[in-house]
């Protein structure tokens, strides 16, 4: 898990050209004006899904994982709490690999929560378990870039 401010995203695409290129649209795309929804940049090998969304109780959140994409959740305005564990300390409650490349866990393991500003990037990868859309203090807007790199 990586969080940092996308100014300094290079550090972290060194050697993966499919993350400089996921990170370069974020740098070169107006995304306050981008629609709700899929985006392909590299068709299904990096894809943006642009969200929006109020943020909730940490009960009703569930930590998730993936193994095809790295995740990388970009703040585009609000804010958020987020949770990471690593997956080994996780219980599985979900399987949907196939169809969304997602694996969804029992909600009884406490991860380390931190927040996210508007500006903030955080990267995911296959081994962190993942919990995101948590209120910090009172339920606000946010809206947010979900940017998906494949690794497999």
């Amino acid at each position: 898990m990586i969080i940092s401010n996308l100014k300094d995203f290079k550090r972290y695409c060194s050697e993966n050209d499919k993350m400089e290129r996921a990170f370069k649209f974020l740098q070169e795309t107006n995304l306050e004006e981008l629609e709700i929804g899929k985006h392909l940049i590299d068709g299904e090998n990096i894809f943006a899904l642009v969200q929006s969304y109020t943020t909730k109780e940490i009960n009703l959140c569930r930590f998730e994982s993936h193994e095809r994409y790295i995740d990388i959740q970009f703040i585009v305005s609000g804010i958020e709490k987020m949770s990471w564990i690593p997956i080994d300390k996780l219980v599985l409650a979900e399987d949907d690999l196939i169809k969304s490349d997602k694996l969804l866990y029992r909600d009884s393991s406490i991860g380390n929560e931190f927040i996210v500003h508007e500006g903030q990037f955080v990267v995911f990868y296959p081994e962190d378990g993942h919990k995101a859309c948590i209120k910090v203090d009172e339920s606000n807007l946010v809206k947010k870039i979900v940017l998906k790199v494949r690794i497999l």
